[in-house]
């Protein structure tokens, strides 16, 4: 309990702070993965309950900050842009939501349990709005995206650290840093390369397998799609960092008998070991979720379903609400009809992105980075489902929302700006003429 008060001060007081001295709601996403990183730095060994009430309370707060900075602001011409295609998303995801919570209301779950699968669903929510709010210029989105960078990199080095494996730094990472890399083909920032190098180094010592291909698959996204002037240089830069890379490490292992590699690359292979070890277990769920969903194929066991699917292995670990495998999770908890819905949501809203991305690429420019980084994203998310518990659905839509908002207010702009020299023009024509 102290330790969630003391979360809940660190979120207070940074929220306070951040609005009280510029009233600037952009600073709203950077609170939220502040209050996040103290919360898991604080609460490590907290129980779910306590982590989602921390957690709802954050977005919540966070909300307000925005949408009170908002309406704060003197200069309201600027309307809210709604992120183009979300608004279907947000419709589909609360049509599964109140389904499945009817369904494990008559299945006699409790309340609770129901919760806590919402709240997985509910940050898609949160942060739909919270985007809307605020990020009201293009200008404001890219000195956003520069601040939560180097957030990442921070929470991420200091993760490294403090946790064994994932953490908020490296959930940043996969959200941002495609965006960052598509960025760097079209703009020159001085922190472009210390990202990346950093962003990639986190990942690789945090040791987790899924999240390191995903992001290796967002990367060659990148390269795929996006086109700036800067590709090529990139591209050839990328390659020799990790030739030196691989040279330093492997001299380095050789010289001093490090165990740091040597755990690392162990890692990796235990996928191909036996029962005990990650290959094994992985199968293993997916075998008995499948039983599980040939149960209640077509509505699906309901949210706040957590009967234990999984045996203890290895000592005193259980495996209990959640799998390695976040497609069979859904399918099992919503069944056909949920699995359905959100696979017409999530596919209708990549196939928006890939249609902004195609028109962009004709003007290659920063808006061009932004869609491709953000499809990259989504793309790296919905990869790392395949082999990650599911914990929230909010992550898959930060990279795509991003990336289709800003390309919406900079569409807006350039209206804004012709639609001025349009009315100059027509005034310096009716002077000529009298």
């Amino acid at each position: 309990m102290k330790a969630m008060l003391l979360v809940f001060a660190v979120c207070i007081v940074g929220i306070s702070v951040l609005f009280f001295i510029g009233k600037k709601p952009y600073h709203a996403m950077f609170v939220y993965y502040a209050g996040m990183f103290a919360q898991k730095f604080f609460m490590p060994n907290a129980r779910v309950r306590e982590k989602v009430v921390v957690q709802i309370f954050l977005m919540v707060a966070c909300f307000l900050m925005a949408f009170i900075g908002y309406t704060a602001k003197k200069d309201k011409k600027i309307s809210v842009s709604k992120i183009p295609c979300m608004e279907k998303g947000v419709l589909i995801a609360a049509f599964v939501v109140l389904v499945q919570l009817i369904n494990g209301y008559f299945s006699n779950y409790a309340i609770f349990f129901m919760l806590v699968d919402v709240y997985k669903v509910i940050e898609i929510f949160i942060f739909y709005f919270l985007f809307t709010y605020i990020w009201r210029t293009t200008e404001e989105l890219e000195k956003a995206i520069d601040l939560l960078s180097i957030e990442m990199c921070v929470f991420g080095v200091i993760e490294m650290f403090i946790t064994e494996r994932g953490g908020v730094g490296l959930n940043m990472i996969m959200s941002l840093a495609p965006i960052v890399f598509a960025l760097g083909f079209y703009t020159r920032k001085k922190k472009f390369w210390f990202i990346i190098v950093c962003s990639l180094l986190i990942i690789i010592v945090s040791k987790t397998r899924t999240y390191l291909f995903g992001f290796v698959f967002a990367i060659l996204l990148v390269f795929l799609f996006a086109n700036g002037k800067r590709k090529v240089k990139i591209t050839f830069a990328s390659v020799v960092t990790l030739l030196i890379g691989y040279g330093v490490v492997s001299a380095y292992v050789k010289v001093t008998d490090s165990q740091v590699f040597r755990t690392i690359i162990q890692r990796f292979l235990e996928l191909s070991e036996g029962f005990e070890e990650a290959g094994g277990y992985r199968i293993y769920e997916m075998e008995v979720a499948w039983s599980k969903f040939l149960e209640s194929p077509i509505i699906g066991k309901g949210y706040g379903y957590l009967e234990n699917l999984f045996i203890k292995k290895q000592g005193n670990v259980l495996w209990g609400d959640f799998m390695h495998n976040a497609y069979l999770e859904v399918l099992v908890k919503t069944g056909i009809f949920g699995f359905l819905t959100y696979g017409c949501g999530v596919v209708g809203y990549c196939l928006k992105q890939r249609k902004e991305m195609k028109r962009s690429k004709k003007y290659k420019n920063k808006e061009t980075g932004f869609l491709v980084g953000g499809f990259a994203g989504t793309a790296c998310w919905l990869f790392v489902y395949f082999a990650a518990p599911l914990s929230s659905f909010g992550y898959v839509f930060i990279p795509g929302m991003i990336g289709l908002l800003f390309s919406k207010l900079y569409k807006k702009e350039l209206d804004s700006q012709s639609g001025f020299l349009d009315v100059k023009d027509n005034e310096n024509g009716r002077k000529s003429s009298s």
